[in-house]
């Protein structure tokens, strides 16, 4: 189980149709993890800015805040997508 007082959490991003195991700092902007997804899914040709992040229930979180600000939580699926009209 995470240690939520210590700040990192184990989440599932779903990117390019692929679930990928992340675990990330509660405290940090999402951004961050945007950035580390995209290299990790060699899809580094694209800024972070051109993708959004949603929740399953469909709810964009802001990538300026952090985790903990958006309320993401342990085990919770996350979707990464290019943002409409992105480059590209």
């Amino acid at each position: 189980m995470a240690d939520h007082k210590v700040g990192h959490i184990n989440l599932v991003v779903v990117v390019s149709g692929v679930p990928r195991a992340e675990r990330v700092e509660l405290g940090a902007p999402l951004s961050h993890l945007v950035k580390d997804v995209l290299k990790e899914s060699g899809d580094q040709g694209r800024h972070e800015d051109d993708f959004e992040l949603r929740t399953e229930d469909g709810r964009q979180l802001n990538l300026e805040r952090s985790g903990r600000e958006e309320g993401i939580h342990e085990g919770q699926t996350l979707f990464l997508n290019p943002r409409d009209g992105a480059g590209g």
